[in-house]
């Protein structure tokens, strides 16, 4: 959590690209 609370940026940034590509993959498949 030490590296979340001081790379706020980075974490989100890691977190929204890993989120963006489980959507992307989850559609690929459903759709």
């Amino acid at each position: 959590m030490t590296m979340a609370l001081a790379f706020p940026s980075l974490e989100w940034k890691a977190a929204n690209m890993a989120l963006i590509a489980k959507i992307s993959l989850t559609l690929d498949e459903g759709w």
